[in-house]
């Protein structure tokens, strides 16, 4: 099971991984994992990883048959590292009829009263 280190909950989607492997699964909503290991394996180097948090490696023998408890750390950090915002406003005019602009005219040209001439 897979826990938050300060509340004692359960992490849903943390990422599990067989260390130097791309076998891997991730975490249900209660924290709890199921990762299959190949038969005659007698140890295996399980990862960690979730966003937010510091990833964490944690051995595991197969023969102790033990559930597995891993309390993940925040990662304050990462957290509080420099933002950049890049980009800018970029307007550009509508062409001459464009269909707001036509109901406006529309708009101020019919709500005129007419004159008697």
């Amino acid at each position: 099971m897979v826990t938050d280190s300060i509340t004692h909950e359960g992490l849903p989607g943390v990422t599990v991984l067989l260390k130097g492997t791309t076998t891997g699964t991730s975490t249900d909503a209660s924290g709890h994992f199921v990762l299959p290991l190949a038969a005659g394996t007698v140890s295996a180097q399980l990862a960690f990883s979730f966003i937010g948090y510091s990833s964490q490696e944690q051995l595991v023998i197969a023969a102790d048959n033990q559930p597995l408890a891993v309390a993940l750390k925040p990662d304050v950090h990462g957290l509080l590292g420099e933002v950049v915002v890049a980009g800018g406003i970029y307007y550009q005019r509508p062409w001459p009829w464009h269909p707001r602009r036509f109901f406006n005219w529309s708009k101020y040209w019919l709500a005129k009263p007419f004159r008697a001439g």
